[in-house]
């Protein structure tokens, strides 16, 4: 049995030997991350579900939805819904999410918009985009010199619209530094799943996996891209 006094030095070293501990890939521990997630009328409605469904189910992980206004809001699909937050009162974002929008060709011109997600991602450990949201992330500069990608149909108009992206064909999504561009969709719930594997382990991100009905989830069955 340890005297009592190895005890106390134990108590008091805990907490140093504790700091500065990391996830699996080397990224910094914290007690939870705050999920932003843009919305805005005619968001998609998977653009929106998947990396809810996938970051609310996972542990420590925070979700709230954040508009340039807090009024209802409606999916393309049709979907009524209120969200959390708006540009001015929301709380700090670790993760920013860029689902798509039908009017993303109009709205990658608005300031407002494109000037909010310049500022939050700049500040946020972790950029996603899913489908046409990585036109606004391109239109804020954060993908120039980058690789990333967009919906398949539309990555050759992307490529033209901004040719200091590094555009890339063949991939579910694309990772390059803290950005992660999907081609929407499915590929909606599989990038969220891969931060979850990075943030907070392969057995947690395949729990979620298997809680959603995505059997037997691996990361290596996935065509992707990491650099």
């Amino acid at each position: 049995m340890p005297g009592k006094s190895m005890i106390l030095i134990l108590l008091i070293l805990l907490p140093v030997l504790g700091s500065g501990a990391a996830s699996p890939a080397g990224e910094p521990d914290k007690s939870s991350w705050t999920v932003g997630i843009l919305v805005m009328d005619g968001i998609y409605n998977t653009e929106l579900v998947g990396p809810y469904d996938v970051f609310s189910h996972a542990k420590p992980f925070r979700v709230v939805t954040i508009a340039p206004a807090k009024r209802e809001l409606k999916t393309a699909e049709g979907i009524r819904f209120l969200p959390d937050h708006d540009f001015t009162d929301h709380p700090p974002i670790d993760i920013l999410v860029i689902p798509s929008f039908v009017d993303y060709q109009e709205q990658i011109r608005q300031e407002e918009i494109v000037g909010w997600i310049r500022d939050r991602g700049e500040k946020a450990d972790w950029v996603l985009s899913h489908c046409w949201g990585a036109f606004y992330l391109a239109a804020a500069g954060f993908l120039d010199g980058r690789e990333a990608m967009t919906f398949p149909p539309d990555i050759d108009k992307f490529a033209a619209m901004f040719p200091k992206v590094r555009t890339r064909k063949g991939f579910r999504f694309v990772r390059d530094g803290k950005f992660i561009t999907s081609a929407g969709g499915v590929a909606s719930y599989e990038s969220p799943l891969y931060l979850v594997r990075i943030l907070a382990g392969d057995e947690a991100a395949r729990r979620v996996a298997r809680g959603l009905v995505i059997p037997d989830w691996r990361l290596e069955k996935i065509p992707y891209l990491e650099r």
